[in-house]
């Protein structure tokens, strides 16, 4: 009879041990905090699409390794819905970088700027945290103005230091000034039309362009033709265009055009003589 009183007593003690056990699991369960929300995401405007881009994620209060879901979109309506059609990444570190290939993420070719939306989900291993949904961030691409440009032949009506270029040979396009606001490299473009397509292109025949560049100078030649006008001044309409960083497409905008005249001195011509014989 003891003995069996005994093994009942040992029963329980094991039943008890594995019921403490189990509840010590699900208070642990139960205790563990979800990771803090996401915050400060920076830079807050950019102009370089192959941007670094970070963000704060606290401290968890379970001392749990924090990663992310990264929910980049295109519009405030995909990003709440998270169709994440510009980035749509897990990283277990706070930042991303930009390739530039990323797909939608492109300039605003109609404007300045074009907004992109953003959404951080934390993960500690366990359980999603609070996400900040209420994260934009600016992509900007100011088009470069052109402050001085000249042409190497030209006429001075108020001076006899005229300099005249002849057929055959090369007049320059000096473009000695220029601002950027988002220090990018430019390109010189002249054109013949007051005109220049989205694709960086003269609308119409280029008279020279010249590579991107950010020297303070930038140059272009022509050589001279008998297309060139011989008597009246040519126009000429100059374009500066930009290429951001690790853009693909470059150019990404062109300024407005700036005119400069050029002259063409052609070789005399001389109508055929009239011969008339006489006796």
């Amino acid at each position: 009879m003891n003995r069996k009183i005994i093994l009942f007593g040992l029963v329980l003690v094991l039943l008890s041990s594995f019921i403490f056990a189990d509840n010590l699991i699900s208070t642990f369960n139960i205790l563990n905090v979800a990771p803090p929300t996401p915050f400060d995401w920076d830079p807050l405007t950019t102009h370089n699409v192959t941007q670094a881009f970070t963000w704060n994620e606290s401290v968890d209060i379970n001392g749990q390794d924090i990663n992310s879901f990264l929910c980049i979109a295109d519009t405030s309506i995909n990003r709440d819905n998270e169709v994440c059609n510009v980035v749509d990444n897990y990283t277990n570190a706070p930042s991303y970088t930009f390739s530039g290939s990323e797909e939608n993420f492109v300039y605003n070719a109609d404007g300045n700027v074009q907004t992109y939306y953003v959404k951080i989900t934390p993960f500690d291993d366990t359980i999603n945290g609070t996400a900040n949904s209420s994260i934009e961030f600016n992509l900007t691409d100011y088009a470069p103005i052109i402050t001085t440009i000249n042409s190497s032949s030209w006429i001075d009506t108020d001076s006899v230091l005229d300099i005249v270029k002849n057929i055959g040979e090369n007049v320059t396009f000096n473009m000695s000034d220029w601002t950027d606001d988002d220090s990018d490299d430019v390109s010189l473009r002249v054109c013949f039309a007051d005109s220049i397509g989205s694709d960086g292109n003269c609308t119409g025949e280029t008279i020279c362009l010249a590579d991107f560049s950010s020297d303070a100078q930038i140059k272009c030649e022509h050589n001279l033709s008998n297309s060139d006008q011989p008597t009246n001044s040519n126009t000429a309409y100059v374009f500066n265009c930009d290429c951001p960083t690790g853009y693909q497409q470059c150019p990404a905008r062109c300024g407005n055009s700036t005119e400069v005249t050029y002259y063409a001195n052609h070789a005399p011509t001389m109508d055929a003589p009239e011969i008339t014989w006489t006796n």
